[in-house]
């Protein structure tokens, strides 16, 4: 009987310890990615690395300093006064407070006037972000609002 007692009372011991060592590794991926498009959605692109003063001017000689202005002018952003010509022709763990995570990303909604062939061609980042899947990784860390981006590059 004391035998019988004694299997019983280390079976229901394995149980209780069994079940007390569950995995705790789950991570919610909805979370990182609800932060991540909201990281991503806060930010704006700009189609020059370098701010640009207008009223601007550019020699006519240069191509490639007067194809972007040359492309924002097709797309309606710009107005050329009379006496300038156009010079540009288009070619045809969850205890961690810390996670490092890779994601795939694509431009959704692009506007009509990005998606010319002389906005491409004259601002390659933009032929580039919106030429479809995108791989980036960015850096979680969890704080008393829920997850943050603290470091992202596409």
């Amino acid at each position: 009987m004391q035998v019988k007692s004694l299997l019983a009372v280390s079976v229901c011991g394995f149980f209780l310890v069994a079940a007390g060592c569950r995995k705790t590794n789950h991570v919610d991926r909805a979370t990182f990615k609800s932060a991540i498009n909201h990281y991503l959605s806060a930010r704006d692109e700009c189609v020059w690395s370098a701010s640009v003063k207008f009223p601007a001017q550019a020699t006519t000689s240069n191509d490639d300093q007067t194809k972007g202005y040359d492309a924002l002018t097709d797309a309606g952003f710009l107005t050329r006064r009379s006496a300038e010509k156009k010079r540009f022709t288009p070619s045809e763990d969850t205890e961690s407070n810390h996670y490092t995570v890779n994601y795939h990303y694509d431009v959704a909604s692009v506007p009509g006037w990005a998606s010319t062939t002389e906005m491409k061609t004259a601002f390659p980042k933009i032929a580039a972000d919106t030429s479809g899947q995108q791989m980036g990784t960015a850096t979680l860390v969890k704080s008393s609002d829920g997850w943050q981006v603290s470091g992202s590059q596409p």
